[in-house]
């Protein structure tokens, strides 16, 4: 049974992995993501479940990256889970 905590768990490792990429890749300053993970973690606690914001989305709304940069953040951080599980 999947339960809350199993995908909030899940969220915040995409969440993290996104970021580190992202941050990696120049398109984002350490506290640049450290702000929209504490704004994503403020969205989850006044709803109490799932994130009401996906990363990449704060990171856009806050003007931080762009769609393409979002997209190509997201490519490699499905290409590193696909590693992860076939290892």
């Amino acid at each position: 049974m999947i339960t809350k905590e199993i995908v909030e768990s899940q969220n915040l490792r995409t969440a993290l992995v996104f970021g580190e990429i992202a941050v990696k890749e120049g398109f984002l300053t350490p506290g640049q993501l450290d702000d929209a993970l504490a704004i994503q973690s403020n969205l989850i606690t006044i709803s109490n479940k799932m994130p009401l914001k996906r990363i990449g989305d704060i990171l856009f709304e806050k003007g931080w990256m762009n769609v393409e940069q979002i997209y190509r953040v997201q490519i490699a951080v499905f290409n590193q889970m696909c590693e992860v599980q076939a290892a």
